[in-house]
């Protein structure tokens, strides 16, 4: 609700209680503390609160009855931002037939607290009841019963100065020419500019254009002329001359007025200097904040809160390739198939932290580019607050960090691999194992696999360890060919190597997966011969959370050693012979306790 209809509800308002209900209590709570009245007696003239609450409840006294309202017209003129005069004329009749109709003339200064209009000034009249209606002059048989007619002109003449001493800035009149030549001005027009009236007329000629900047002449001269004369109000802004020699801004509402066949001007003036210069200080910092926008390579963005809007720097496009997501915010943002799927729970939060009052938040999340591939980010964002500390703006930066998440990976991953054959190394392997495991709250079947190279040591001294070492490669090479992109396989030291299934539907699925590496692993011809690789290969399976890496390893290894000495006895002959040809059986053990495990899952499964 704009000023001009929070002032016409609030005199409506008064005028039922003043008049219609007579509720002087409700009228005494909206006078401010330094309200100035002006009746229509001789005596009614306050000049604070405390007077006018006196004369609240002299007038009770002397009639406590209600009006009605026969006649209204009410108007609004706007001094200010929070500051207005409503002026007009009212017929009122009270209900006591020893009471005459009142003809009355009225003038309100009303002020905008936001919250609440308080009355500033009040000031009724009577037009004059002696001269004649169409009569310029007051004939002297009318002034029979008004011997005391010039003491009361001259206690009007007091009223009207306190009114226009209660006007914040200025007043004054001056006619439509060209010079805009002044006719009268109030003392705190004079006040404002710091000049006398004598220096007025003496300076400056009574022209008030002379007192206006010459700079912004053109511009007041082209307004009032573009100003239609049936327009009541006009609304300049301009500077003029002060004594200080310092220009000052003023803010001039105006109305054109037309008598005797002439137009004048009736002007309130409110100085504005203060508010320019901040609009000039807002002005210099937006210039700067857009200067820094266009030299950085970062994105910088606004979400407005209440408009649930979000504006980025142009930097956004240029980076990416599109446009981004304007409107609508909450429920589009996260929809939005330019933030990775496994992000999107981190926009979320940040965006839920912003809405909760956290000032400061920040989050790493990948935003898909015009060729699909997604590029890392850190968003940074700082809430900003109204009055009530609830959160209107979020404003924030996009900071492009995707090589140093390369660099970082690239770290990561020379830290948790193998040199040799670029699997996991084992303290990676474990704690990925661990993970899974713990993470396997649905009780899904999962196994560790141990295997290692028959006779490697054989290898290493037949063929060097040049030779064992390419061997080492290609069988991480077959590992890799016989598991999947979710399986985990890692090099825990020497020839032995490690492969986990995080997810498993059957044993049978397990041991197919063995055999498929011994497979895969009897491919390889590392040397000059024909002859294959073999590999012995332990088995251990769990389903539950509360199961360790360690016991999971140990039944593994337990299988793989413990079968492994049962069931490879070799002989000299055969030994002498891996020597020569490097022909080596394939075995594939797997743990009896594991064994006797794998039969109740499948008599468990018949059963069911």
């Amino acid at each position: 609700m704009n000023l001009e209809q929070k002032a016409l509800e609030f005199f409506a308002f008064l005028e039922e209680n003043y008049y219609l209900k007579r509720d002087l209590s409700s009228v005494q709570k909206c006078l401010s503390d330094h309200i100035s009245w002006i009746g229509t007696g001789v005596n009614e003239v306050c000049s604070n609160l405390e007077e006018a609450e006196q004369a609240l409840a002299n007038e009770v006294k002397e009639y406590s009855g209600t009006f009605t309202i026969s006649d209204s017209d009410v108007n609004y003129i706007e001094l200010s931002s929070n500051l207005c005069v409503i002026f007009g004329s009212l017929i009122v009749t009270p209900q006591s037939i020893d009471l005459a109709e009142e003809n009355l003339r009225f003038s309100v200064v009303l002020k905008d607290m936001d919250d609440e209009m308080q009355v500033e000034h009040i000031h009724f009249s009577h037009p004059d009841l002696i001269q004649g209606e169409d009569s310029y002059f007051t004939p002297k048989s009318r002034m029979n019963n008004c011997s005391n007619l010039q003491e009361k002109v001259d206690i009007r003449r007091r009223q009207l100065e306190i009114l226009t001493k209660n006007i914040p800035g200025g007043a004054h009149q001056c006619l439509d020419d060209a010079s805009l030549t002044i006719l009268s001005m109030s003392d705190g027009f004079l006040n404002m500019v710091g000049y006398t009236r004598e220096e007025i007329k003496t300076l400056f000629d009574d022209k008030f254009m002379n007192l206006i900047y010459p700079e912004d002449r053109a511009k007041v001269l082209h307004d009032i002329q573009a100003h239609e004369p049936d327009k009541s109000e006009l609304e300049l802004e301009y500077r003029l001359y002060h004594k200080t020699a310092q220009p000052i801004w003023i803010l001039d509402k105006c109305r054109r007025v037309q008598s005797d066949g002439k137009y004048t001007f009736y002007c309130i003036l409110i100085e504005i200097t203060d508010r320019k210069r901040e609009q000039e200080a807002l002005r210099l910092s937006l210039e700067r904040y857009q200067v820094v926008i266009n030299q950085t390579t970062d994105i910088v963005f606004e979400w407005d809160v209440l408009n649930n809007t979000l504006v980025f720097s142009n930097n956004f496009t240029k980076k990416f390739g599109y446009d981004a997501i304007s409107s609508e915010i909450s429920s589009r943002l996260i929809l939005t198939d330019n933030i990775h799927p496994s992000d999107k729970k981190s926009l979320s939060t940040v965006m839920r932290q912003c809405l909760s009052g956290v000032p400061y938040t920040e989050t790493e999340l990948r935003i898909k580019k015009e060729s699909g591939s997604y590029l890392w980010c850190r968003i940074r964002v700082t809430t900003q607050f109204n009055d009530y500390k609830q959160p209107i703006k979020a404003i924030g930066i996009i900071v492009d960090i995707n090589d140093e998440k390369k660099q970082k990976q690239k770290l990561l991953d020379q830290a948790q691999r193998d040199p040799l054959t670029g699997l996991y190394n084992k303290a990676a392997i474990c704690s990925v194992i661990e993970s899974c495991i713990k993470d396997n709250t649905d009780n899904v079947h999962q196994a560790l696999l141990i295997l290692d190279i028959d006779y490697f040591k054989n290898i290493n001294d037949t063929y060097g360890h040049l030779t064992g070492d390419r061997v080492l490669s290609e069988v991480a090479k077959a590992l890799k060919n016989a598991t999947r992109s979710t399986d985990f396989v890692g090099r825990i030291g020497g020839d032995e190597f490690i492969v986990f299934l995080p997810e498993v539907t059957t044993t049978d699925a397990v041991i197919k997966k063995a055999d498929t590496i011994l497979n895969e692993i009897r491919k390889l011809r590392p040397f000059a011969t024909e002859n294959h690789l073999t590999c012995s290969i332990g088995i251990s399976i769990t389903s539950s959370p509360e199961t360790n890496y360690t016991d999971l390893y140990q039944q593994a290894d337990e299988a793989l050693y413990t079968k492994k000495s049962e069931g490879r006895e070799w002989t000299d002959a055969q030994i002498n012979s891996f020597k020569l040809t490097a022909n080596v059986l394939s075995t594939f053990l797997v743990q009896h306790r594991t064994l006797q495990y794998i039969e109740r899952l499948t008599k468990d499964k018949q059963s069911n």
